[in-house]
């Protein structure tokens, strides 16, 4: 396995944790969504920061930016800059 940060999610109701993130890239600076459904973080995907959302249990990742910047990802950001179709 290669280093680097990963994300994990810890299961209360069964102690169990398992990761969230791949095998071939860093992911850090996590937050949950406020229903508790997705997570926005920092990924360095193909050599490449940037802002990625996902699934709590890990599916679907979406990028959201292609450079992370100089700004941590928070929810208050992600939400606000998003339009309802």
């Amino acid at each position: 396995p290669k280093r680097g940060s990963k994300i994990w999610i810890w299961e209360a109701s069964t102690g169990q944790s398992r990761r969230l993130s791949g095998e071939d890239h860093d992911d850090t600076d996590p937050a949950l969504s406020p229903d508790g459904g997705y997570l926005v973080f920092t990924s360095k995907h193909q050599g490449r920061s940037g802002i990625w959302l996902m699934q709590i249990d890990g599916r679907k990742r979406t990028r959201l930016t292609e450079d992370g910047g100089a700004w941590l990802p928070r929810w208050l950001e992600v939400v606000e800059g998003r339009e309802d179709s």
